[in-house]
């Protein structure tokens, strides 16, 4: 059992099994005593699992719960699969998992966040889960939304420095002044719908995105219905791509505003032409509308 290195267990009833586990001194004893006197409602701790050799585990359907997981918990798994659980949160013990590639944890009906998880992830399957409010990381994780998927989890707000939505309401009344909206309060009420990459639409009150790229760079952007544009834009042009000139003092932000009809892959590219520097940026969030025009501020 030293050697084990794949070990599924899906479908074995985990959950509140302390009393029954002590009638185990290891998992070796657990397997023979099932495999000779076979049993409906077995049910066993985690705390016997041979988990120092273990790279691949699966845990699907396990009943698990959050105080079901022992402190030191398989430090060397790489692929962990815990789909399907009632657990809410993350449990402390994966937080040290240093090997950690890969994590599941879909259809989870429970889950509301996945807190400091190890930085070095290279995939998150954790789509179908309804009450997923938050993704976060306990390192400088750099990712792209191929990394993550998150289908269907319509409470997502927040997913590592990637992206955080805020209601317009609560979103600090000087910078949202500094993108040319003088009214948010007028905004609150309204409702539109949004469309995200990774978890799909949604429809929901009015929200600011505020965004990282993978390089540092630091987007806010807004959408709301309508071809309203706000005052303060010097520069316009009825056509898809425009020049102008700023001054040579210090430029703090941009601020770009378009209307358009709803595009599947709307992207924005800006050409320092002084520079030879050319950005090309696309949302992870697009405004949708059927057949009105929406209004996309980006700073």
């Amino acid at each position: 059992m030293e050697s084990l290195k794949s070990f599924h267990a899906d479908g074995v009833n985990f959950g509140n099994s302390i009393a029954r586990a002590q009638e185990y001194k290891s998992w070796l004893n657990f397997i023979w005593d099932w495999v000779s006197t076979p049993r409906r409602g077995l049910q066993l701790s985690l705390t016997y699992l041979p988990s120092k050799s273990i790279t691949k585990l699966s845990l699907v359907n396990c009943n698990l719960h959050d105080d079901d997981f022992p402190k030191d918990f398989g430090h060397s798994v790489e692929c962990l699969d815990l789909s399907k659980n009632p657990i809410s949160f993350l449990p402390d013990c994966f937080k040290g998992l240093k090997r950690l590639k890969k994590l599941q944890t879909e259809h989870c009906q429970q889950l509301q966040a996945l807190e400091d998880i190890p930085y070095m992830l290279e995939k998150i399957y954790a789509g179908e889960c309804p009450l997923l409010e938050k993704i976060t990381f306990n390192g400088p994780f750099k990712f792209y939304a191929c990394h993550v998927t998150a289908l269907s989890c319509q409470k997502l707000i927040e997913m590592g420095s990637l992206y955080k939505m805020v209601p317009i309401g609560e979103i600090d009344s000087k910078f949202i002044n500094s993108c040319g909206i003088f009214d948010p309060e007028g905004m609150k009420k309204m409702q539109m719908r949004l469309w995200n990459k990774m978890t799909g639409e949604r429809s929901c009150p009015i929200q600011g995105i505020f965004e990282e790229t993978p390089y540092g760079n630091k987007i806010f952007n807004i959408s709301y219905p309508g071809s309203s544009v706000p005052t303060g834009f010097m520069t316009e042009r009825n056509a898809s791509s425009i020049s102008f000139t700023v001054s040579d003092s210090k430029l703090r932000y941009l601020n770009i505003c378009v209307v358009l009809k709803y595009i599947f892959k709307e992207f924005l590219v800006v050409h320092n032409r002084t520079k030879h520097k050319i950005f090309i940026y696309q949302p992870y969030f697009c405004g949708m509308t059927k057949d009105e025009d929406m209004t996309w501020l980006s700073q």
